[in-house]
């Protein structure tokens, strides 16, 4: 007994101080990424034994982990290859007990995503609610019937253990190094999340997913962007979250042609958006919250030159079924002023309808035929300019 517990602590020292080769043309291995679902016409040039520490474990833990490096899936039936430069797998101990070798971490890096923003995006009509929902209702059902790997793999997060096989033992698949491509349809432009994290994990009642990366874009204009989702699969309902910081929405005004009316404000925003979406599809309330920092804004090109803004914070919800948005709070510093809002604007896409209480300090009555849209109330801005 003593023998064969130093045995394995060498083997752990030997592994933890670099990788040991293995067959890489044992069927053996080959079976394990089919078992997985990955493919069926499966090659690789290299796999290894590798020691990997928590602190460079998405885990959280130390473990064995198994490597493949160049890894090619032939499809038959569309004739396409897929390459995926490494991926890793570590081992359920349970599983092994039980005569089954199932992974409960996998681990993809170098993947290439492509993401295509269809026309109807910028086509800026009222929002269809029975489109949304049959459009959500066809990525569902795609999802669920794609035989692709990262599809096929979710699925097994969220499926239970089973004693016959490998599936249900998978905690977390994570896509590193990620490369995603989004495309507007209409115009060509291609956004790029050069360096994208994807990590899917099987959480308590359900499935979590989080984003992170940095769009990017030309001058150093990158956006920072972090992105998660919870699902429930009880309530059959997915709560996301998505913070962004660095976003000027002029920088990316030309690199979009959907984007351009946000040409008019040229300023540092950040921001965090909530949302929640369950079974039936039902328009969600986005809560959001936005930090402003010092810029120039125009908006709607209200005025004739653009107007300097310290800073602003705007917290508040929109609902989309009822189309308004409600400000819970408003505050905006500029050219020594102070102003403090709340209130609600309705109909936003038809005839907007305004309740908003405003206080206003430290602005000296002659600056405001300054800020006062030239063509907003005119008459009340005439008097304003004839009399103040």
């Amino acid at each position: 007994m003593a023998i064969m517990a130093i045995a394995i602590l060498l083997f752990i020292w030997r592994v933890s101080n670099g990788p040991v080769e293995l067959d890489g043309y044992s069927p053996f291995f080959r079976n394990i990424l089919i078992e997985q679902g990955i493919g069926q016409d499966v090659q690789f040039d290299r796999s290894i034994l590798t020691w990997r520490s928590a602190k460079n474990n998405p885990t959280g833990n130390s473990s064995f982990e198994v490597r493949f490096l160049n890894i090619t899936i032939n499809d038959p039936e569309t004739s396409l290859m897929v390459t995926i430069p490494q991926a890793g797998m570590q081992f359920s101990p349970t599983a092994i007990f039980r005569g089954v070798l199932a992974p409960t971490f996998v681990e993809f890096s170098g993947l290439e995503l492509n993401i295509l923003l269809p026309k109807e995006t910028w086509t800026g009509e009222a929002f269809d609610q029975e489109v949304f929902i049959a459009t959500m209702r066809a990525y569902l059902d795609e999802f669920n019937n794609s035989t692709g790997v990262v599809p096929r793999l979710t699925k097994q997060i969220l499926s239970l253990p089973s004693t016959l096989n490998s599936t249900g033992y998978l905690q977390q698949l994570t896509l590193a190094n990620t490369a995603i491509n989004i495309t507007d349809e209409v115009s060509g432009d291609r956004w790029q999340i050069p360096d994208a994290l994807l990590d899917f994990k099987r959480i308590e009642n359900g499935l979590s997913l989080l984003i992170e990366g940095a769009i990017d874009f030309e001058n150093d204009n990158d956006i920072p962007l972090h992105m998660s989702i919870e699902y429930d699969i009880t309530q059959e309902k997915a709560a996301t979250q998505i913070m962004f910081s660095n976003f000027n929405p002029k920088n990316i005004a030309g690199e979009v042609e959907g984007l351009s009316n946000l040409a008019t404000l040229d300023i540092p925003v950040s921001g965090i958006i909530n949302f929640s979406i369950d079974k039936n599809f039902e328009l969600p309330v986005f809560d959001f919250e936005f930090d402003l920092g010092d810029g120039l804004v125009n908006p709607g090109q209200l005025y004739d030159d653009p107007i300097i803004i310290d800073e602003a914070t705007l917290v508040g919800q929109f609902d989309v079924a009822s189309d308004k948005f409600s400000i819970k709070e408003f505050h905006l510093e500029f050219d020594g002023a102070v102003v403090n809002a709340e209130g609600t604007i309705s109909n936003i896409r038809n005839d907007p309808d305004v309740m908003i209480l405003a206080d206003v300090e430290n602005m000296p009555l002659v600056n405001l035929k300054t800020y006062w849209p030239p063509r907003l109330l005119k008459n009340a801005r005439v008097w304003i300019e004839k009399n103040i």
